[in-house]
């Protein structure tokens, strides 16, 4: 049994350039702290800021719901100031009229 092995287009094209004096092939040497440590490291200053930002917004909602809970208490005190001056202006509306019924009777 005969196997024929054909070259792939990658190694005919790696092999031309190389004999016109292109390697295709480049190696990158890096180190052990490139590539892991400073990697760990941003990984932890991430994750300290993704905790951080958990906290944040977690504050922002409670603050969020405290706001909103003394705007409905406001808002139900405005209610009551409002009804409470309209009830006002019916009285002063009605002695205005008592008044002037009162000058038209001394006229």
């Amino acid at each position: 049994m005969n196997i024929i092995i054909l070259p792939t287009y990658h190694v005919i094209t790696c092999c031309v350039n190389w004999s016109v004096g292109e390697p295709e092939l480049k190696y990158e040497i890096r180190s052990y702290q490139d590539m892991v440590v400073s990697r760990i490291k941003q990984m932890k200053e991430d994750n300290n800021k993704l905790i951080w930002l958990n906290i944040r917004v977690a504050e922002e909602q409670r603050r969020a719901e405290r706001l909103e809970e003394s705007n409905g208490i406001m808002r139900v005190s405005l209610e009551k100031a409002a009804k409470e001056i309209d009830v006002l202006r019916k009285k002063i509306k009605l002695q205005q009229e008592q008044n002037i019924e009162g000058v038209m009777v001394l006229n």
